[in-house]
């Protein structure tokens, strides 16, 4: 069996279900990221930690991701391809269902790009309840907070996006896209920043959905610090998201009732 679930034959899918009931489904965006990254970053890393969480844990398959959310905060930026709330649900929720007809009772839902997780979170719900299926929502770089905390040189704000962590993440994932040469550091304030979670990696604040637009926000696209990332500080980034969500996987296979 191979981990992507797109490299294998119908033949060899059916006898993957046989043996395994657990696919990850990721779900990101193609939206702009500074002067310095490619638009499908927010996809690629959290691809990449659920294929790397896969290969580890084994007998898990990654389906093809989906590579669309809502973006409309970067709406006026070329290579922004942006969908609407009800679309996103009704996509993974389509998904999921087929997934689940063909016999994955559990799904895992990893995704890149923070503004997806309220619309993910009502199709995994519309799942649960339609057909009994178990299914998780969980952000890639949540599982890697603690590592990214321990190893980040820029101030609170510098990770937030096309910043320190989704640089350094993807010095590590695809290199040859990143170019530092074009690395900025942005960190415009916003009135909420006092009171509410605005960096990937600050404890102890509380979450409140704000979503700006980024037209007129910063010059770049980039809302952090991407002047200090580093193939060493993404390392430890992806090894801690990898390591957490194959644990994670780990365990779920022994989940019986849920």
């Amino acid at each position: 069996m191979k981990v992507i679930f797109a490299e294998n034959s119908w033949p060899e899918m059916k006898e993957a279900i046989k043996q395994k009931d657990i696919v990850v489904l990721v779900a990101a965006a193609t939206e702009q990221h500074g002067l310095h990254l490619p638009v499908e970053t927010d996809t690629r890393c959290a691809f990449e930690v659920a294929k790397r969480a896969a290969e580890k844990e084994g007998g898990v398959l990654v389906a093809p991701a989906i590579p669309f959310g809502l973006s409309s905060m970067h709406y006026e930026w070329p290579g922004t391809i942006s969908i609407r709330p009800s679309t996103l649900i009704d996509l993974v929720f389509d998904v999921g269902r087929h997934l689940i007809h063909q016999g994955f009772r559990k799904i895992v839902i990893v995704n890149g790009h923070t503004p997806n997780v309220y619309c993910l979170i009502i199709a995994a719900g519309l799942l649960k309840q339609q057909t009994g299926a178990f299914v998780a929502v969980l952000n890639w770089f949540d599982l890697a907070k603690d590592a990214a905390s321990q190893v980040r040189e820029s101030e609170p704000g510098g990770m937030r996006h096309s910043c320190e962590l989704e640089t350094s993440a993807m010095l590590v994932i695809r290199p040859e896209l990143v170019d530092m040469s074009k690395a900025v550091k942005e960190m415009p304030r916003l009135p909420q920043d006092d009171f509410v979670k605005f960096d990937i990696a600050i404890p102890g604040k509380f979450e409140i959905s704000v979503t700006p637009t980024y037209t007129g926000l910063t010059k770049s696209g980039v809302r952090g610090d991407a002047t200090v990332a580093s193939r060493e500080k993404g390392e430890k980034i992806i090894e801690a998201a990898v390591d957490n969500l194959a644990e994670f996987l780990n365990a779920l296979k022994k989940w019986e009732n849920w």
